[in-house]
């Protein structure tokens, strides 16, 4: 959402628009990037995919909020245990109590 806000997404000419998928790829993939060290983890940038790309709003009397989610799915490499442990128990980004930042991790 932050990146179509900067480029003024609904204001861009459509020839000129990039997709929803585009913009969230690039947002996404730059958003996990700038993590990957916190996290413990090595991601591999040729396998990431970014799809899903969802907005929720809900409303409590006069006040509400609005979050936009996206999925990953690609291959990662474990950089450092500990770090990632904490990752998997605690989750990913701001938004854990709405039931996002979850990980689902198999070996490949």
């Amino acid at each position: 959402m932050d990146m179509k806000r900067k480029m003024d997404w609904k204001n861009l000419p459509a020839a000129k628009r990039p997709t929803l998928a585009q913009v969230a790829y690039e947002a996404g993939a730059a958003w996990l990037g700038q993590r990957q060290e916190r996290l413990g983890c090595k991601i591999d940038d040729k396998t990431i995919r970014v799809d899903g790309y969802r907005t929720w709003r809900q409303h409590f009397g006069s006040k509400g909020i609005e979050l936009a989610t996206v999925d990953f799915e690609g291959a990662l490499e474990v950089a450092d245990p500990a770090r990632f442990l904490d990752a998997l128990v605690r989750g990913v980004g701001p938004a854990k109590a709405f039931g996002c930042g979850l990980m689902l991790v198999r070996r490949i």
